[in-house]
């Protein structure tokens, strides 16, 4: 339960400015009642006797938005599903400049603050949401492949290859469905793991091929003997975007988004 006295009441309301506060003040013979407008949400807050203010019926994104006003809003629940490795970049960035933020991630986006996740197409991201990046799907080969020093392979060629399988990724399973369902062909898979590292170790060694996305890639740690191969009669891309899911957004997690949007964009030069 958050307490606050009466008089850190007002200057809560005007630290607030993005956020309409309308106060209807009722006097009873036991306590007054502030109605407080925080974006259409209604806040009743029972006036006690030990001259403080006990927020009962309030919620969770009214709580949120009063807790940082009074300098309390530490944590950003974020979703991520997509762009786990270049997102980690900005992740470490921030918390070196906030070190009182802390993040709770998760891979499902109920209860979340913020989601980062991906699409086929650009015009596949929800109406809210914020484009970050589009980049290309290729496919990635061992660098002792007979195709690595062309740069590009057909589907034709593609289908005579083994695939290794990323399991329980939805982002990587979506962009290969939708390849797959756009050429109409039925792939080989030769092995099936659900680690990043240990799907660049089996593409290293030549064990088979997978589609990666060309930018995340690059920028990875991965192993460097391998290639990357633009898919020609059957070109894919996908588009990184995030997406606020509270009706409350607080400041540490706007600072956090205009950092995403700084970070990819830095990406797209």
């Amino acid at each position: 339960m958050l307490f606050i006295t009466p008089g850190s009441l007002i200057p809560v309301i005007k630290r607030n400015s993005p956020i309409t506060s309308d106060i209807v003040t009722g006097l009873t013979n036991t306590f007054f009642i502030f109605i407080i407008s925080l974006r259409r949400v209604i806040i009743t807050i029972p006036y006690v006797h030990c001259n403080r203010l006990r927020i009962l019926a309030l919620s969770e994104d009214a709580a949120r938005a009063v807790s940082e006003s009074l300098g309390d809003a530490g944590e950003i629940r974020l979703c991520l599903r997509s762009s786990a490795v270049l997102v980690s970049n900005v992740l470490k960035d921030f918390i070196h400049e906030q070190p009182h933020v802390s993040f709770s991630i998760s891979s499902e986006p109920k209860g979340c603050d913020l989601l980062i996740d991906s699409v086929s197409s650009a015009y596949d991201i929800p109406d809210n949401a914020h484009l970050l990046m589009t980049e290309e799907i290729c496919l990635a080969v061992s660098s002792s492949h007979p195709l690595a020093h062309t740069g590009h392979i057909s589907v034709e060629q593609m289908m005579d290859e083994k695939f290794i399988d990323l399991a329980d990724t939805p982002s990587y399973a979506g962009v290969f469905n939708s390849i797959f369902n756009k050429c109409k062909k039925t792939p080989q898979i030769a092995y099936s793991c659900n680690d990043y590292i240990l799907q660049g170790k089996l593409i290293s060694l030549g064990l088979g091929v997978s589609f990666v996305a060309s930018v995340t890639w690059t920028g990875s740690s991965l192993p460097e003997n391998i290639s990357l191969l633009h898919i020609d009669d059957c070109p894919h891309f996908r588009s990184i975007y995030y997406q606020p899911l509270g009706s409350f957004c607080s400041e540490n997690q706007r600072i956090f988004e205009h950092q995403l949007e700084e970070y990819f964009k830095k990406l797209n030069k």
